[in-house]
């Protein structure tokens, strides 16, 4: 997954500066998304990025063992970690 090469927090995207990022991670039983999404200084917010893994995939272990009962998602903040 990647982020637009050179377009960090405060940087200008051609219409509006970048004015927060963050990677939104949602796990069920078949594999974990992670969404890159950008808000920018006019309130405007765009997914800039998204990727699908199966759980395979994700951890490198083709024997897994998955709790098929928990699932949810997380918001990490791209420059200062886990928003909690």
């Amino acid at each position: 997954m990647s982020v637009r090469d050179g377009v960090d927090a405060g940087e200008s995207t051609g219409t509006a500066a970048v004015e927060d990022r963050w990677v939104t991670l949602k796990r069920d039983c078949e594999g974990v998304s992670m969404e890159v999404i950008e808000q920018h200084t006019d309130g405007s917010v765009e997914m800039v990025d998204e990727t699908w893994l199966t759980w395979e995939e994700f951890t490198g272990d083709p024997a897994v063992d998955v709790d098929e009962s928990k699932h949810g998602e997380i918001r990490l903040d791209a420059s200062r970690g886990v928003d909690e």
